[in-house]
């Protein structure tokens, strides 16, 4: 079986939290899976991040900031996110 676009993982993943996950929390979730790729770095994993909240999929659900004074932002899925998963994804069989 084919793996999914890391996009449509990274949607996926945030949508299985209900308390929302930040950057690092998805990369780590995908790590397994995508860890090897090139496109596995964290500068990768904002662009899709921001791509996907500026297309209306994710939302920002909290907002903190860690130890170094670095923000750190949680994403939730929003109800089009939920909807084009249902959409895009691959039908269970």
């Amino acid at each position: 079986m084919s793996k999914l676009p890391l996009r449509l993982s990274v949607l996926k993943k945030i949508s299985e939290s209900d308390a929302g996950l930040n950057i690092k929390s998805v990369m780590l979730s995908l790590e397994e899976e995508y860890g090897t790729e090139r496109q596995f770095h964290e500068p990768a994993f904002l662009d899709h991040l921001l791509a996907l909240k500026e297309s209306g999929l994710i939302d920002e659900s909290q907002l903190s900031v860690d130890e170094s004074g670095k923000l750190i932002v949680d994403y939730v899925v929003s109800a089009e996110g939920k909807v084009s998963l249902q959409k895009y994804l691959p039908k269970k069989k």
